[in-house]
């Protein structure tokens, strides 16, 4: 693009526009935006520097040498080592042409700033990551909906208990969710933490779910509360995508938890395995509401208005 550009307005030499374009391209956004901003002003140190070289040395090699020797120092001591390609490869043309008349100079801050703001462009367009993460998330909510269906079936006796390496399945997946939602926080310029809290608040959730898996493995025999626990589950399920899930969903488990004490008190080992079991489980699944619902107070006024309204996440 910076190429074509030039091209367009008939300057010379073109084709390093693009070369600094390339060499201004990095892994994110903040980091271009970073480099830009180092590589603008190395090259105006390398332009004052060049100038003053070849003024009283001439357009030579041992000042170009000079120079190289300078701006290498420089760069090594104010970290502007990745930029002394560019500055070097602008820094040329002065020598190639002999010359620093104002025309040909405001040419070359040009051919810069081009450069550097296509790369910042580039960025923009190609690595965002908005829409993936979204997809990502509609994943997500969809396996934890259909294996806490699966789990209700279970308890009620319409279907074996799912096998866990579902939740490792959805756990990998959020682990890769974080990567993307670690990489789009580093692209993005504004308030960019709402997709990396939600991954981290699913991953704990599935975390949570393993938990009281394992609980339920425990349970002995027929045990009481076991329809009350099953609607818990299918009120988790059908509230997994609500915005304010927990507003309906923490009710009703503190009600069970509330009939959970009232219950008499076992009377053999299998009874107090199954209490004891119980109330793990319960106590999970109020804390899996909780994630939810520390993961909402948590949210910006901007992240509600951009990421969060009624119907999403």
């Amino acid at each position: 693009m910076s190429f074509f550009i030039f091209r367009l307005f008939g300057i010379q030499n073109s084709a390093s526009a693009a070369v600094i374009t390339l060499l201004s391209i990095q892994d994110t956004k903040k980091e271009t935006l970073s480099d830009v901003v180092k590589r603008f002003f190395s090259y105006l140190f390398s332009m004052l520097t060049s100038f003053i070289l070849f003024t009283f040395i001439g357009y030579n090699e041992l000042a170009f040498l000079i120079f190289m020797f300078i701006l290498v120092t420089v760069g090594y001591k104010l970290e502007w080592l990745n930029t002394l390609s560019s500055s070097t490869v602008v820094t040329t043309h002065f020598l190639l042409a002999k010359s620093f008349a104002p025309s040909f100079v405001a040419d070359q801050i040009f051919l810069v700033l081009v450069g550097t703001a296509s790369a910042i462009l580039l960025n923009i367009m190609f690595l965002d990551t908005s829409d993936e993460l979204r997809r990502d998330m509609e994943y997500i909510e969809s396996d934890i909906k259909s294996f806490l269906h699966k789990m209700r079936r279970s308890l009620l006796g319409e279907d074996e208990l799912p096998d866990k390496e579902w939740l490792n399945f959805i756990n990998s997946h959020l682990e890769d969710g974080l990567k993307k939602s670690l990489n789009y926080r580093k692209n993005v310029f504004d308030d960019s933490d709402y997709y990396h809290e939600y991954m981290i608040m699913r991953s704990n959730q599935i975390e949570t779910l393993l938990r009281i898996y394992h609980s339920i493995e425990r349970l002995r025999r027929d045990f009481p509360l076991k329809k009350d626990i099953a609607e818990i589950f299918l009120r988790l399920a059908d509230n997994v995508s609500k915005r304010e899930c927990f507003v309906y969903n923490r009710p009703l488990i503190l009600g069970v938890m509330s009939k959970y004490k009232k219950q008499p008190l076992p009377s053999d080992m299998t009874e107090m395995i199954n209490m004891a079991a119980l109330l793990d489980v319960l106590n999970g699944l109020l804390y899996f509401t909780d994630l939810k619902q520390t993961f909402a107070e948590h949210l910006t006024q901007q992240q509600k208005d951009r990421y969060y309204k009624e119907g999403q996440e």
